[in-house]
């Protein structure tokens, strides 16, 4: 699976600059790379999704739920499942590929990374409402963490299927459009409601993209979670 000696290549027919991604992720705080990883690994990882031995969220819970607005419910993190995973190598293998450790190295800045966490992810539109309200994930740390070199925190979803409007694709703030459009960032370290907000609100971007593709973003950057159609899953 790790046969090319080059994790820039993907696909064996395009190359991505992650020295490019790197910057576009310390100035903006996010950004999404198309494809990061290539093809045929995700193929075996897909084979492997279909026969894994995990508990899938029971459900549905959705009637159960007060969907009243955006917020924080338990059952939207039923389904994860931490590294390692009995039975399925090259999902394990994932947490280490190349190309992901690459880039983490391009936008950090250094070779020496420590991994604190991985995990398994599955949503399905019938289990729960999955609507957020915009974030940061100031909390995943034992100290306050810093947006400066040295001392960055790298998040990141690697797309195990195709993601789009209708199966979750997450909502995220640039850096750089709070600044052009002259809002001002709220001050509160906690979530925030889009009628106290609606001019942040205004400016997310949803992160749809293909299986294979990296979204990383760092941990002060407003984003948020967003419901998942019924009949529809996301890995």
């Amino acid at each position: 699976m790790d046969d090319d000696p080059d994790p820039r290549t993907v696909d064996r027919d395009r190359t991505i600059d992650l020295d490019a991604a790197a910057q576009r992720w310390r100035e903006d705080g996010w950004v999404l790379i198309d494809g990061l990883v290539d093809g045929a690994t995700m193929d075996v990882v897909a084979n492997e999704l279909e026969t894994l031995e995990v508990p899938r969220p029971t459900g549905p819970t959705r009637r159960a739920d007060v969907v009243d607005r955006p917020r924080f419910r338990a059952a939207q993190f039923d389904g994860t499942h931490l590294f390692p995973l009995p039975g399925a190598p090259a999902l394990n293998r994932l947490v280490v590929h190349p190309a992901l450790v690459a880039f983490a190295a391009a936008a950090i800045g250094r070779t020496d990374l420590r991994l604190y966490q991985s995990r398994l992810w599955s949503k399905h539109g019938e289990h729960t409402d999955y609507e957020q309200p915009l974030h940061r994930d100031l909390n995943h740390s034992l100290i306050p963490a810093r947006s400066e070199p040295g001392w960055w925190h790298l998040e990141c979803f690697l797309y195990l299927n195709d993601v789009d409007a209708d199966n979750g694709a997450p909502r995220l703030v640039p850096q750089s459009a709070i600044e052009e459009a002259g809002v001002e960032p709220p001050t509160v370290r906690g979530p925030v409601e889009r009628a106290d907000h609606p001019g942040l609100y205004e400016l997310e971007i949803a992160a749809a993209a293909r299986r294979g593709s990296l979204l990383a973003y760092r941990s002060d950057v407003w984003h948020r979670g967003v419901d998942i159609a019924p009949g529809r899953e996301r890995h």
